[in-house]
């Protein structure tokens, strides 16, 4: 099925890409963190956490999530705006090339701010 729908620019790419960066850096950190908190405090010997005193393990978990959600969600943004109009670039100078070299290559420009 053919969309009629008119190709997104560059810019307008980079916009969705930033938004959707923002989005998926903030679920990311907010679910991961406290996991990793459980991971090292159950990797740490002599400690009373537990599998089986889960409510213990998760206490405090969210402490000091602050640093890695204000530095995860700008790089997140950057990176998925600059891949985003990047691949978007590339596919509008009719380059020729296939859809998995262009996501590749999108990806490269997108690394270095990251």
């Amino acid at each position: 099925i053919q969309s009629t729908a008119p190709a997104l620019t560059s810019f307008q790419e980079s916009i969705s890409g930033f938004i959707s960066g923002t989005a998926v850096s903030t679920v990311k950190t907010l679910v991961k963190y406290p996991l990793d908190t459980a991971t090292v405090r159950l990797q740490m010997p002599n400690t009373p956490y537990t599998l089986q005193n889960l409510p213990m393990l998760f206490s405090g978990s969210f402490d000091g999530i602050v640093a890695p959600l204000l530095s995860n969600i700008p790089a997140g943004a950057v990176f998925f705006a600059v891949k985003d109009a990047t691949k978007s670039a590339l596919k509008n100078s009719h380059a020729g090339l296939p859809k998995w070299a262009l996501t590749s290559a999108a990806v490269a420009m997108a690394l270095p701010p990251y």
